[in-house]
């Protein structure tokens, strides 16, 4: 029985681990994308309504939607230009 057993966690494990490095590398790309679009925002005159319409999106929804591609959060991009 334990000799089954062990194969399954190791397995498991790996999975883990896979996702772990994957969620790591996710968040370092949301990050890296979030830091571009505030440079955008803050180069701009009129910052403040661009701001607000960049909170509508948090940094923990883009990074545990992980399924979801970075550009369909900001539907409407028109706050970036």
């Amino acid at each position: 029985m334990n000799i089954l057993i062990l194969p399954f966690i190791l397995l498991l494990s790996l999975l883990l681990l896979l996702f772990s490095l994957y969620m790591l590398s996710r968040n370092q790309t949301v990050y890296d994308y979030r830091s571009r679009i505030i440079e955008i925002i803050f180069s701009k005159d009129d910052w403040k309504w661009r701001h607000k319409e960049f909170r509508k999106v948090s940094y923990n929804e883009m990074v545990y939607k992980f399924w979801k591609p970075l550009d369909s959060f900001y539907k409407d991009k028109k706050f970036l230009k």
